[in-house]
């Protein structure tokens, strides 16, 4: 099967995982904050953008309810949470019996990136220093972070879990759950 519009991360160097990494933070900061999209849904959409991956309607329904720390609670990060469901919706499972250690070791360092890069998980602690005192009173440097930080962590899984076996191999088989689910 082909990934279609998929990239492929085979081969990918450093530098061009840091180049596209940063293309989707970019995205979800300029593109899709502008259009009026929240943090999850901008990470969850410009990471979906870069990596070719084909969202349905329903994930992007999925991370409307994520943004302000779930819709305005101020609890978790909606960008850190919208890395998740990216880092889910690759390496999630379907049945009890499959194996859950590549989505818990890839969220697990997604979310330690993303406190370590941003200083804390929780919408009120981040909105009150990024948003209030950010640039156009917003979370465009969350945004930012989440998409950079998780698309970092999905192309470089190869290096940092063993089990996962790259980046190519999980879009494949994401795109065959997806033309299963719609009976291609």
């Amino acid at each position: 099967m082909e990934l279609r519009g998929a990239i492929k991360a085979a081969g990918l160097n450093t530098e061009a995982i840091q180049r596209l990494a940063e293309e989707a933070g970019s995205l979800a900061d300029r593109r899709f904050r502008e259009a009026g999209f929240h943090c999850s849904e901008s990470v969850v959409r410009s990471v979906g953008e870069v990596l070719g991956l084909e969202l349905s309607p329903e994930v992007l329904m999925i991370t409307t309810g994520f943004r302000g720390g779930g819709s305005g609670f101020f609890g978790q990060c909606g960008a850190m949470s919208g890395g998740m469901i990216v880092i889910n919706l690759l390496y999630g499972r379907v049945r009890a019996d499959e194996s859950n250690v590549c989505a818990g070791e890839l969220t697990k360092l997604f979310c330690e990136r993303f406190e370590r890069a941003m200083g804390d998980t929780s919408c009120h602690v981040l909105r009150d220093h990024y948003h209030i005192t950010g640039a156009n009173n917003s979370c465009g440097t969350v945004y930012y972070t989440g998409a950079k930080v998780v698309t970092e962590v999905i192309l470089g899984n190869h290096r940092d879990c063993r089990e996962c076996g790259g980046f190519d191999g999980v879009v494949e088989q994401y795109l065959k759950r997806r033309m299963m689910t719609r009976g291609l």
